[in-house]
């Protein structure tokens, strides 16, 4: 009686699966109600993710367990609705952290070992290995950029996969490659064709322009338009930003914060 009841009352929650309902909680808690998010950070389609919180179908096997590998989420609780829902910082969160980077570098940081210090233990809402930490000291170039209220001490977190980037970079501290210098910025400001960088001053150094198609994301560098039918070479001008894409701060983490805007 209790069962069918329930399926009387209109409300959509109310209608969902056990399992269903705890994927619609994390999607509220963690991704903050965004689907799109969601897809991109646990590499599970945005249809499948809609039809699972509208009650068209149930989470299937491996919609859970990606669940369970991108997110910090108990298992336990995800798969039987036992125990707290979300992994706290120590214990198998640690497994989970991110490190803090001695040093800026390019790729994943298993590649980078030598590269790295130890894990900053914060239950990041979401997990992917490819992200490190930077920590901000007293020279950091990123102090000067009043937009991103930066302070010595805090940690900023940048991520090389370009899946994680969100679409308008302007306002973002990125790390840049330039001829194999790695230097730290801030985006000034983006379109869809070009992104304006600022580096180690407050006015527009470098104008960026998209490369083909093929790399979104990585950028050909001109000082200046090229001359007319003058073709510059990638290894030259090549640069590839990396983005930030949160700031742990006094004790809290928040990815929405990083870009000042």
């Amino acid at each position: 009686m209790r069962q069918v009841a329930r399926l009387e009352i209109s409300d959509v929650t109310s209608q969902l699966s056990e399992s269903a309902q705890r994927v619609q909680w994390l999607l509220k808690k963690v991704w903050h109600g965004s689907q799109s998010r969601m897809a991109e950070e646990t590499g599970i389609s945005q249809s499948a993710i809609s039809n699972v919180v509208t009650g068209r179908q149930q989470p299937g096997r491996k919609m859970l367990e990606r669940l369970s590998s991108s997110a910090l989420v108990n298992s336990t609780w995800l798969v039987t609705g036992h125990g707290d829902p979300l992994i706290s910082a120590g214990g198998e969160a640690g497994r989970r952290a991110a490190y803090i980077a001695r040093q800026l570098f390019e790729g994943l940081p298993d590649d980078h070992g030598d590269s790295l210090g130890h894990m900053l233990e914060v239950p990041l809402p979401y997990y992917r290995p490819s992200r490190y930490w930077i920590q901000i000291d007293g020279d950091c170039p990123l102090l000067i950029y009043d937009n991103l209220r930066l302070a010595e001490g805090d940690h900023v977190l940048f991520d090389p996969d370009k899946k994680s980037w969100p679409k308008n970079l302007a306002g973002h501290p990125c790390v840049i490659s330039e001829s194999g210098r790695l230097t730290l910025g801030c985006v000034a400001r983006s379109t869809t064709t070009r992104v304006w960088l600022v580096q180690s001053r407050k006015k527009p150094l470098s104008e960026f322009k998209k490369v083909d198609g093929k790399h979104e994301r990585d950028l050909i560098f001109y000082d200046e338009e090229p001359p007319e039918g003058e073709v510059e070479t990638e290894e030259s001008y090549s640069l590839k930003v990396l983005v930030a894409i949160g700031v742990f701060r006094m004790g809290t983490f928040d990815h929405k914060e990083v870009s000042g805007n």
